[in-house]
């Protein structure tokens, strides 16, 4: 759904008009590449809060994620790396 609202823009339209069918394919295959995961992850957070109990869960991850224990976490995970 992402990738199609992406290749259905203006924007997107304007950008492909002058391209070469080749150039075309190979655009798609980038943009499939580097927004399907984005797509992934917009799917899943969609599905998290579908609910309201799964949505709260989804809030709080979301606020613990940029809570002060939240930073300490992810400063010691870059201290591992």
């Amino acid at each position: 759904m992402l990738i199609d609202r992406i290749m259905n823009t203006n924007l997107m339209n304007e950008l492909v008009k002058d391209l070469t069918e080749e150039e075309k394919s190979g655009l798609e295959k980038w943009i499939q590449l580097n927004v399907g995961p984005l797509e992934s992850l917009a799917m899943s957070v969609r599905d998290l809060a579908s609910t309201e109990n799964s949505a709260e869960m989804l809030l709080d991850a979301i606020n613990h994620i940029f809570s002060e224990e939240g930073n300490e976490e992810f400063e010691k995970c870059l201290e591992k790396s």
